[in-house]
């Protein structure tokens, strides 16, 4: 039997690790274009675009990287805005499909 309560503690954590996702990618491809991201079953998701390959050895850098990003322990916050001010900040991080 699935215990559903537990599954529901994660959901927090999985939003809060995509965007965690998100911000290193953004870091170490400046040029990349993010999509958006979630949670699944599995886990969670980013969807992103880069002008290289994604190697095995990149894969271990972002994963290096967000384990140094959680290890920090940094205070997270959310933020909100007015549909033209996130249009406007966005387009200033370059990220028009967001």
């Amino acid at each position: 039997m699935l215990n559903f309560s537990h599954s529901l503690n994660l959901i927090p954590s999985r939003y809060l690790a995509a965007e965690l996702l998100a911000y290193t990618i953004q870091r170490l491809f400046p040029s990349a274009l993010l999509e958006g991201g979630g949670i699944n079953s599995l886990g969670f998701f980013y969807d992103f675009i880069l002008d290289q390959s994604l190697t095995e050895s990149l894969v271990d850098r972002v994963e290096m990287e967000l384990r140094t990003l959680i290890k920090k322990d940094l205070k997270v916050r959310c933020l909100s805005m007015m549909r033209e001010n996130a249009y406007t900040f966005l387009m200033h991080q370059r990220q028009p499909l967001l």
